[in-house]
């Protein structure tokens, strides 16, 4: 592993990310949501991915792919750790969404790069990330107000790289950001448009729920 090789991957990359609405639909059919968690101490890394139907926000599907951690956790280069198996998820899905929510961040990443970013460009589609945590930017104080939001910006506070949301009253807020084919105004849009009183977008809670392994969730999918 050369963090040097790794770092300039990520270079390369965020100058082909797409940072503008680049897809043929007025409204998507499907949206997809993925997340993943880790097994064994983090020997084994299980990535999900759920479909959802839209508008009504109906399961359609959902895909888990198991396999063995190569990549350490790194702070920046979490994509790397993460996306080997969401790819392997991603074979398995057979109603392929139009938009995909992915748990983390896209250009909001101090290379432009983040996990919705890499993956957008590696499966070529329209991708956002809605991340639990800030890793990167400042933003102005956020009203305690449901569906309040400021813009996210670089440290220099002169480029805008994303959104922050509270989606829900009383919890921590989230950071959207475009992943890949998707405007900055397009990404805050659908995740609000995925909101039904949760503080995760439904195809993001549904993978969360997954990727972790919660059982009752689980359950209750399968039926």
């Amino acid at each position: 592993m050369n963090l040097e090789q790794l770092k300039q991957q990520q270079l390369d990359y965020a100058c082909r990310i797409i940072t503008q609405d680049d897809f043929d639909f007025s409204e998507p059919r499907y949206i997809g949501g993925t997340d993943v968690g880790f097994e064994n101490g983090g020997e084994i890394t299980r990535a999900a991915i759920v479909v959802l139907s839209y508008p009504d926000l109906a399961l359609v599907e959902y895909k888990i792919a198991k396999i063995k951690t190569a990549f350490p956790y790194i702070p920046g280069y979490l994509s790397f750790r993460e996306y080997p198996a969401l790819l392997q998820a991603w074979q398995q899905i057979d109603h392929k969404p139009d938009l995909l929510l992915v748990d983390g961040q896209g250009v909001a990443h101090p290379r432009g790069i983040g996990i919705a970013s890499h993956l957008g460009l590696l499966l070529n589609m329209p991708t956002i990330g809605v991340a639990k945590k800030r890793l990167y930017g400042q933003h102005a104080e956020l009203a305690g107000t449901p569906l309040a939001y400021e813009k996210l910006m670089d440290k220099s506070a002169e480029q805008q790289i994303g959104w922050v949301l509270r989606s829900k009253l009383r919890c921590n807020p989230l950071f959207i950001s475009t992943g890949h084919r998707v405007s900055q105004q397009t990404a805050l849009k659908w995740v609000i448009n995925c909101l039904q009183g949760y503080r995760l977008p439904e195809p993001t809670r549904f993978a969360d729920a997954v990727a972790s392994n919660k059982p009752l969730f689980v359950r209750r999918l399968q039926r």
